[in-house]
C-alpha cells in the first residue's frame, strides 16, 4: 500500500486550509487510486481529526521548549542525511512513499520576523522532506514574495521539488523558465467546476444576504477605509448580515467581528448551508469563503487582500466581481449586489463558460501526478 503524506497543512480551525486537505485527499485518490495510506503534517495536528492520522510538525508545537526541540532534529537529522517521519500510533505509517504539499499561500518571504517564520515553518519543512528522497508534488499554490534571504533560500529548495503547481501569474514570474511549474487553478476552483450544478442556481436563495470579513494588516489609513467601507456596505446593502468562516490559530474573525460592531456569535457558513438557510449572496472577503459560498450556489463577490483571489475570478470568468479590499469602490458592489439579485443568470452564465477548460487543468494535473509517480518507479 502506498504511504501518502500530505504536508504543510495549517488547521481545520481556518475552513480554507481545512477544505484543501479535503480536496487533496480527493485528487490523490482519484489519481492513484483508493488503496492509498493518507497521512497530514500539519502546524495544529491535534485540529485535524478524521479517519486519516495527523502528525504534528514539531517546530510549530506549542511551547518554546518543544518548538527549540522540533527545529533542531529536524535541523541535525537533514543534516546528517539521516531523515525521517515520526511513526504513527496504529497507523501502520511509517514513511511516506510520496509527499503531496497542499495548497495554498505558505511559500513566501516578505521581510522581519515573519520572514524568519515562514523558513522555520515551510521552508525548513520543505527542505527536510527533500531529504527524504521520495517524490514531490505541491498543489496549486500563490509562491512569494521570495526577495530577502529567507525568500532566496526556500526558492533554491522550492526548485528541488518534483512538480509545483501554482494558481496565478506572478508565482509562475518567480522562476522564469523552469520546467517543474505549471500554472493550474486553485483546487477550491476546481471543485466548483467538479461539483457545481448551475441548473440547480436559476433561483436566489431566500434569507438575507451575507458579508464574510476578517482583519486585515494594513497601515493606519487604509485599515481605517477598509472599515468604513465594510460599514457602508453594511448600512447601504439591505439586511446584509455578517457571516463567520475561519477563527481561531490567527483568524480570529469573531473577535474583529466584535470591534466592528457586530455580533460576534454571527453563525458560520457551513451551519447555513448545512440547515438550508443559505444567505442569497455574499461578499466574502476570505476567498474560500466566496468559493465555498459558489460551490454551495450562492453567488459571491470577492473583495481580495491577495493576488490569489483575483487568480481563482480570472480562471472563474467571473474577474469583475472581485475588487480589490485595501480600495474597492462601495457604489460599484452595491450594483452588482442589485444586478445579481434582480437577475442571478448574469452571474451564473458567466462562470458556466469557464468550467469546462478548469475541468481540463484538474485531469491534467490528475495524470501528471499519476505520471511523477510512475516515473520515480514506485
Amino acid at each position: 500500500m502506498l504511504n501518502v503524506l500530505i504536508a504543510h497543512a495549517y488547521s481545520t480551525m481556518n475552513r480554507g486550509d481545512g477544505l484543501l486537505v479535503e480536496l487533496s485527499k480527493e485528487l490523490i485518490q482519484e489519481a492513484l487510486g483508493p488503496d492509498v495510506r493518507i497521512a497530514v503534517l500539519a502546524l495544529d495536528a491535534q485540529s485535524f481529526q478524521g479517519s486519516d492520522p495527523a502528525l504534528q510538525y514539531a517546530p510549530a508545537s506549542r511551547g518554546f521548549l518543544s518548538k527549540a526541540s522540533g527545529i533542531s532534529k529536524i535541523a541535525f537529522s537533514t543534516w546528517l542525511g539521516t531523515p525521517s517521519v515520526p511513526a504513527l500510533p496504529h497507523s501502520g505509517f511509517q514513511r511516506p512513499d510520496l509527499v503531496i504539499g497542499v495548497g495554498g499561500g505558505y511559500l513566501r518571504s516578505d521581510g522581519g520576523l515573519r520572514s524568519v517564520k515562514s523558513l522555520i515553518a515551510h521552508g525548513l519543512q520543505m527542505r527536510w522532506l527533500i531529504s527524504l528522497g521520495v517524490p514531490m508534488f505541491y498543489l496549486p499554490q500563490s509562491v512569494g514574495p521570495l526577495t530577502d534571504i529567507e525568500g532566496k533560500i526556500i526558492k533554491r529548495w522550492a526548485s528541488k521539488i518534483d512538480r509545483l503547481n501554482v494558481r496565478d501569474d506572478r508565482s509562475v514570474s518567480i522562476f522564469p523558465k523552469s520546467a517543474h511549474i505549471r500554472r493550474r487553478p486553485d483546487l477550491a476552483v476546481s471543485s466548483i467546476a467538479r461539483k457545481l450544478s448551475v441548473s440547480s442556481t436559476n433561483t436566489l436563495p431566500t434569507e438575507n444576504p451575507g458579508l464574510i470579513a476578517r482583519h486585515l494588516q494594513r497601515s493606519p489609513d487604509v485599515e481605517e477605509r477598509y472599515r468604513s467601507s465594510l460599514h457602508a456596505l453594511m448600512k447601504d446593502i439591505p439586511g446584509l448580515t455578517p457571516v463567520l468562516q475561519s477563527s481561531g490559530r490567527g483568524n480570529d474573525d469573531p473577535s474583529f467581528y466584535s470591534k466592528m460592531g457586530w455580533n460576534s456569535n454571527a453563525p458560520y457558513l457551513r451551519d447555513l448551508v448545512s440547515e438550508d438557510r443559505r444567505p442569497q449572496l455574499v461578499i466574502s472577503v476570505r476567498l474560500h469563503g466566496a468559493l465555498e459560498s459558489i460551490i454551495a450556489g450562492i453567488p459571491a463577490i470577492h473583495l481580495s487582500y491577495e493576488r490569489k483571489g483575483f487568480g481563482a475570478y480570472d480562471d472563474l470568468g467571473i474577474s469583475e466581481f472581485v475588487h480589490n479590499a485595501n480600495s474597492f469602490d462601495v457604489g460599484l458592489v452595491i450594483d452588482q449586489v442589485r444586478a445579481i439579485q434582480a437577475n442571478p443568470r448574469i452571474y451564473w452564465e458567466k462562470l458556466e463558460r469557464s468550467l469546462p477548460l478548469i475541468n481540463n487543468h484538474y485531469q491534467e494535473m490528475v495524470l501528471d501526478l499519476r505520471q511523477i509517480v510512475r516515473s520515480r518507479s514506485l
